[in-house]
């Protein structure tokens, strides 16, 4: 089962909230930049941190799931990323 949150309206302690209400183990980030101005709390060396005090893991995958693809060869004839394609790359495996 894959879940979505979006963090710009939540603090940490929101968000882990929500995240423990679901059997969530594990946070796959997938924006390219993994920083914010506006929500230093969630970049990714602070969340990564938090989220492991909490049991909880942190992968950043944006090369993967990213709206920027190195490799086209992952994209769908309409541009977008293929997630089935995606699914298949080591990375998404390990």
């Amino acid at each position: 089962m894959i879940y979505t949150i979006r963090y710009a309206y939540h603090t940490q302690e929101n968000s882990l909230e929500l995240l423990l209400v679901h059997p969530i183990n594990c946070i796959v980030y997938v924006k390219i930049m993994a920083y914010s101005e506006f929500h230093p709390p969630f970049n990714k060396e602070v969340i990564r941190g938090y989220l492991k005090q909490h049991g909880i893991g942190y992968l950043q995958m944006a090369e993967s799931f990213g709206i920027i693809k190195i490799d086209r060869s992952l994209n769908m004839r309409e541009g977008y990323v293929g997630f089935t394609k995606s699914a298949q790359l080591p990375l998404f495996l390990e």
